[in-house]
């Protein structure tokens, strides 16, 4: 793209393994991730900036709990996008220190089919998770629009949480990091023209 964000991958399964779109990452819990580096074009997580967050998921089991995309080293230095420890066939977003901390509760990812997962924040409103589609969970977040959830330190990753204790297992596709509040339409054109082409058009 053309911020040019390449990843420097650590013990990963594959980098070359059938994705959703195409090639794409397989990871296997064993300390693998996806270091994006301390980029400035992805604090996109500041003081009343919105966010979009979306990737293509397949797990190899759902009995974990497993970081999608984070940055920091710890709760207090950064986001964490993944599933929930309290029923991990649900997803979980947290912000820096922890003052947000919103999941689903409806089981959107509780198989190991491929699902179109993400999160979208509109600091003055609502924090929204996205499964296939539609939406899994909506919470007011306005109360911190103010807060600045850029890490603090370490640097941004997929596949494992902020302190990488709790890595992906599974294969990952199609990870986007947006400025912006994708709408409902964005996110359902992109999920039905990527999920089955032919059927969209």
């Amino acid at each position: 793209t053309s911020n040019n964000n390449d990843g420097t991958c650590y013990n990963l399964a594959s980098q070359d393994a059938v994705g959703k779109i195409d090639g794409a990452d397989e990871f296997d819990a064993t300390g693998d991730l996806i270091d994006l580096g301390t980029s400035t074009s992805l604090d996109v997580f500041g003081p009343n900036q919105d966010f979009s967050v979306f990737l293509w998921v397949k797990r190899d089991s759902t009995g974990g709990v497993e970081g999608f995309f984070s940055s920091g080293s710890s709760g207090d230095n950064g986001i964490y996008f993944g599933s929930s420890s309290q029923n991990t066939d649900d997803m979980r977003f947290m912000s820096k220190s922890n003052t947000v901390n919103i999941q689903s509760t409806n089981g959107a990812i509780g198989d190991t089919e491929w699902h179109y997962v993400g999160v979208t924040a509109d600091r003055d409103g609502n924090l929204t998770l996205w499964a296939d589609g539609a939406v899994a969970h909506s919470q007011s977040i306005a109360g911190t629009s103010g807060e600045n959830w850029n890490r603090s330190d370490d640097t941004y990753k997929i596949g494992t949480d902020r302190s990488e204790s709790n890595p992906f297992n599974g294969i990952l596709d199609e990870v986007r990091v947006s400025n912006i509040v994708r709408s409902q339409e964005w996110i359902l054109t992109n999920y039905r023209n990527q999920s089955d082409p032919a059927t969209f058009y």
